[in-house]
């Protein structure tokens, strides 16, 4: 399948590109608390559940400049260096790749490096010897918990030292594996929340020859993050606060604190659909590794796609089945439905959802959402317009979260016209609406069957059709959710 072909070949260029990138050499804290996400939703280090849509790669690149990171010993043969200051700055950068692979599921790459180095002191400090490549982070997310405002997704993450002579995770180490659980949610009035905690299992090699450090063990993780939204300002102010415990003893010849700490405040603002600007600052919380003093940093990420064709995968259940393009129906001369699939995720810089025009907690009367067809469809025709086709893709998110026995979308006219042509038109406009449901990528071939349309024209007028007001309101569609 091209879904398959396509993660293939991203797996296959990213590591082709490492193969380009020089190693660093000798070490810093190994830590690297700094670290993006891979899919850019919600937060900037800390993982929400949200996963990227299917077919769609987020790309990201940061550059963040700290001081004071390195770790140094505190005492080096026979001299007391307790009190000692290391002056040192590092510049790092780090790209990202994400992809959604389904709804709930979504993989990325972390290729984390430095760019340059600045020491004022180096007594007893180990330091690297060149630029370049830190780690090679592979990762993957999976929701298994959501509602349209909170979810809970499980975080496999899977990295490769690559600096030569690292004392932190010694000579031949294997990769490092964590897992953690994410959990998010969000409140009314722009605020919102998430929570990680994880284990990181560490495989260290054998130590390096003198060096006063030894190989890191296991750690836990926690990180928490609060957010509130400027939402005309269509920016999020975003406060971090994330930390490595160490799960057993380890005697570091170092006066830093092994129970790793520290915050950044940052803000997150919204480009363009596909494009997010980053900046913000960051301190240790107390003096422990890799925390620095001071931290700023900056960065963009970009949504591109969709990558794949998912309309390919018709036959396979797992994917969404979209139904062919109907004929046009008789009396009918609009031209045939053309609605792409738009993969870019809802965020909070969105318009909330709309709430049912009728609601129910009985499962003998659905959930009724009302559409005025004037701004539903593009002028004179049953193409749902690009904004509304989002936001129908974002419902169909929804109802898969909230669950449903099937859903009916029924569409209506006024009494202008023949019966036959308003019957007509009421039909193809509530096809459309269903078409875009089934290419929001959210909808399996089963769901989508239990979709079904009605067309009523005239037949079912809620006022009056002697006056404008009222036949605006008769022209509508009306989506029925079964739960």
């Amino acid at each position: 399948m091209q879904l398959q072909k396509i993660t293939s070949g991203f797996v296959f260029l990213a590591f082709t590109t490492l193969t380009l990138i020089a190693k660093a050499n000798v070490c810093g804290s190994d830590l690297q608390n700094f670290n993006p996400t891979s899919s850019n939703l919600s937060f900037v280090t800390v993982q929400s559940s949200s996963t990227l849509e299917p077919c769609l790669l987020n790309m990201g690149v940061f550059f963040d400049y700290a001081i004071n990171t390195l770790t140094y010993t505190k005492d080096l043969s026979n001299r007391s260096l307790e009190g000692s200051r290391v002056k040192n700055a590092l510049l790092s950068g780090q790209l990202s790749f994400g992809m959604g692979i389904s709804s709930r599921w979504d993989i990325g790459l972390n290729l984390p490096f430095l760019l340059s180095q600045e020491l004022k002191d180096n007594i007893g400090t180990t330091a690297f010897a060149q630029a370049g490549l830190n780690e090679v982070r592979m990762n993957t997310k999976y929701r298994f918990y959501g509602e349209p405002s909170e979810g809970m997704a499980f975080v496999f993450s899977l990295g490769q030292n690559t600096i030569q002579n690292n004392p932190f995770s010694g000579r031949d180490s294997s990769p490092n594996a964590i897992l953690e659980l994410a959990a998010d949610t969000r409140w009314s009035g722009g605020l919102s929340g998430a929570i990680n905690i994880g284990y990181k299992r560490r495989l260290p090699g054998t130590p390096i020859p003198n060096q006063p450090f030894v190989p890191m063990k296991d750690q836990y993780l926690l990180s928490v993050a609060g957010g509130y939204l400027f939402g005309d300002l269509k920016s999020k102010l975003i406060l971090e606060l994330y930390s490595a415990l160490p799960a057993s003893k380890v005697d570091q010849n170092t006066n830093k604190n092994l129970n790793s700490s520290e915050i950044n405040l940052g803000l997150k603002r919204r480009v363009s659909r596909r494009s997010t600007f980053h900046v913000g600052v960051g301190s240790k919380i107390f003096d422990s590794f890799g925390a620095p003093d001071f931290r700023v940093y900056t960065g963009m990420t970009w949504f591109l796609g969709p990558v794949c064709n998912l309309d390919l995968d018709k036959k396979n259940p797992k994917y969404p089945y979209v139904e062919a393009d109907a004929e046009p129906g008789v009396g009918d001369p609009l031209a045939p439905i053309q609605q792409p699939y738009d993969p870019i995720p809802f965020d909070e810089f969105e318009e909330p959802l709309p709430e049912p025009f009728e609601s129910s907690s009985s499962p003998d009367r659905p959930d009724v959402y009302r559409f005025d067809v004037g701004v539903l469809f593009e002028t004179d025709s049953a193409v749902v317009t690009k904004n509304y086709a989002r936001l129908l893709s974002r419902m169909a998110k929804k109802f898969v979260d909230q669950g449903f026995r099937n859903i009916v979308i029924a569409g209506h006219t006024d009494s202008v016209g023949a019966d036959e042509y308003n019957k007509a038109l009421s039909q193809r406009r509530a096809d459309s609406v269903k078409r875009v449901l089934g290419r929001s990528g959210h909808l399996s071939r089963e769901q989508i069957s239990l979709v079904t349309t009605e067309a009523w024209g005239e037949a079912q007028p809620i006022d009056t059709n002697d006056t404008p007001d009222g036949r605006k309101k008769n022209r509508r569609v009306d989506i029925q959710v079964w739960k």
